[in-house]
């Protein structure tokens, strides 16, 4: 069900074309037209998400002022459009190219942060006002704990306490959330299974089989929940499975990183899971209705799908040897302040690699360029500012 849920979602969102006709267009890429109205879908779902807004008002007010502008450059509706116009071709070129077509380690890529987003998006929602730290609520922590945090500076405590009681409230409140939710379904956890799929070893791991069901439905398989373990170092360390597994038996990595821990990922896992059903299904937000968050997965898919594709192809191609690691670490000692070579070494690789990544990127992106005729229409756009205006001005005259 989880795989299936997630593409469900995507046909859904899908369902409107990326690209439309007979309506004011912005743009043509190889003479299909983006139409001024999904370009504005496009436009305010990112600011609304990234800006943490409420409204295309808000959005249009903040546009007007060039110091918003400048802190964010892609309130710039030209700026926008020159951005989403890349991504297009880009995700469009790797789907020409198959790369990516069955590969459960991309679904499961795409699938956690698309439960990323919209739990973050449902905690919003549901526990707004309901986590406030007061200074009441400070003093009474610090006085109850006063030699824990007297040594420390006092903005420095009151930061680390205020965070505490956060955390502990969200805690508290999504338990409760949880419990309703669990009362309304029927949650299902192949216990014996889910044992042995969190088993360190991993030939000692089951390869098939399901762990959760919600409603009767498969909501997570153990090839899945793998890939989504996986996934989340592979894709952001730039390590391999073997690897992955060998860092995990480290409490010291551990301890640095709490999701190599496979038990306390797949409970936080679940947890997600059933937010995220709530979350697009449920009475109180119904969030599958959502056009914002529609459009800001659209985004955040193309985004990813890059991303994830240049790492696959091309990480072993650009990873560097030792000699480089050696030499970055030779000029740059004095930053490393004593640290050994061996514990700088995963760092100076993920440096050096993500610079080259980043290089590969730029050229796809030029490359991709290159083989596509691209029109603009920005009359379409300026006209759109111009009607706003005069609008704006009547509603002045008439208060």
């Amino acid at each position: 069900m989880l795989k299936k849920v997630s593409q469900i979602l995507l046909l859904i969102f899908v369902s409107t074309s990326f690209f439309s006709c007979g309506k004011p267009w912005v743009a043509k890429i190889n003479g299909e037209k983006l139409s001024l109205e999904e370009f504005n879908n496009y436009y305010y779902a990112n600011s609304i998400f990234v800006l943490k807004k409420d409204s295309r008002e808000e959005i249009d007010a903040l546009a007007t002022k060039p110091e918003e502008v400048q802190k964010y450059p892609y309130l710039s509706k030209q700026k926008f459009l020159e951005q989403i116009i890349r991504q297009k071709l880009v995700s469009e070129a790797i789907d020409e190219e198959g790369y990516l077509k069955d590969d459960i380690d991309y679904d499961a890529f795409v699938y956690f942060q698309h439960l990323t987003i919209v739990v973050n998006r449902f905690s919003e929602l549901k526990f707004e006002g309901k986590i406030d730290v007061t200074m009441e609520d400070i003093d009474k922590e610090f006085q109850s704990n006063r030699a824990l945090y007297e040594q420390a500076p006092l903005d420095q405590a009151e930061r680390y306490i205020r965070q505490k009681i956060q955390y502990e409230k969200l805690q508290a409140l999504s338990e409760e959330v949880l419990s309703e939710i669990k009362g309304r379904h029927k949650i299902e956890r192949d216990e014996e299974l889910v044992k042995k799929a969190l088993e360190k070893d991993p030939a000692k791991r089951p390869s098939e089989g399901v762990l959760l069901t919600i409603d009767g439905e498969e909501a997570l398989t153990v090839p899945f929940f793998n890939a989504l373990y996986y996934v989340q170092h592979t894709s952001n360390y730039d390590l391999k499975n073997e690897e992955v597994d060998k860092l995990a038996q480290s409490e010291e990595y551990v301890k640095q990183n709490p999701m190599l821990d496979r038990k306390l990922f797949f409970e936080q896992l679940v947890q997600m899971i059933l937010f995220y059903d709530e979350a697009l299904n449920g009475e109180e937000f119904k969030m599958k209705e959502d056009k914002h968050l529609e459009y800001m997965l659209k985004i955040q898919e193309d985004i990813m799908k890059v991303g994830y594709y240049i790492r696959k192809k091309y990480r072993d191609e650009l990873n560097p040897t030792d000699d480089e690691i050696n030499k970055a670490y030779n000029q740059n000692k004095e930053r490393f302040e004593g640290v050994p070579l061996d514990q700088a070494a995963m760092y100076i690789k993920q440096q050096i690699l993500s610079q080259r990544l980043q290089a590969k990127g730029n050229e796809i992106v030029q490359n991709a360029k290159e083989r596509s005729i691209i029109e603009y229409n920005m009359k379409a756009l300026l006209e759109e500012s111009k009607d706003k205006e005069d609008k704006a001005s009547e509603s002045s005259k008439e208060e």
